[in-house]
């Protein structure tokens, strides 16, 4: 087998490895119900997911993770959602990870809006 063979052969296994790949989610919420509830349907629409329940770490759980999305609460413990999303978007390193806010507040829209968060969705309970 000639060398050029075989640097295209590992070339085309690793696009079809990265292709299969599933995209990571990490989840941040202080409810454990709702954390669960995001891995079951997450889970089922084959997303790799993470969770957690305060983000004082959570510089180190993006550099760990490495997620392609995050869904975070406006209120977690700790630094709080508009802290934590404002570390991440002044971080050169994390500021395109797209963010999608959550909460029962009245004010999230407002609060997506301030914070660059991509999107948002209200808690109905």
């Amino acid at each position: 087998m000639n060398d050029g063979f075989r640097k295209c052969s590992w070339f085309i296994q690793t696009v079809l490895v990265y292709e299969e790949m599933k995209k990571c989610i990490l989840v941040y919420d202080d409810e454990l119900e709702i954390l669960n509830i995001c891995r079951l349907v997450l889970k089922k629409h084959d997303y790799q997911v993470e969770v957690r329940a305060t983000c004082s770490d959570i510089l180190s759980d993006v550099d760990l993770i490495k997620p392609d999305l995050i869904f975070m609460d406006l209120w977690i413990p700790e630094i709080g959602g508009a802290k934590a999303i404002t570390l991440l978007k002044n971080s050169r390193r994390t500021r395109n990870i797209p963010f999608i806010l959550f909460s029962a507040d009245t004010g999230i829209k407002a609060s997506c809006h301030q914070r660059t968060a991509e999107a948002y969705l209200e808690k109905t309970y």
